[in-house]
């Protein structure tokens, strides 16, 4: 979360079935509404969205920070 609090981008890798993976970024979160939003390819809803729920059944628990540095 304090990546993405302080404007860096995550890039999480998350299970799409086995043995595939696919790459998603994380560029914001809600704790609110329980909700992350990604950039990706279909992996969430047409805005982006994906609850915290359905985005733990998926998360893989590898990430990569972006860095201007």
């Amino acid at each position: 979360k304090s990546c993405v609090d302080n404007g860096l981008p995550v890039i999480a890798c998350i299970k799409t079935g086995d043995p595939w993976f696919h790459w998603v970024v994380i560029y914001g979160y809600d704790p609110t509404d329980k909700k992350v939003y990604l950039a990706n390819n279909g992996w969430a809803d047409t805005n982006g969205e994906m609850s915290y729920k359905e985005f733990k059944k998926l998360d893989s628990a590898e990430y990569l920070v972006c860095s201007p540095k």
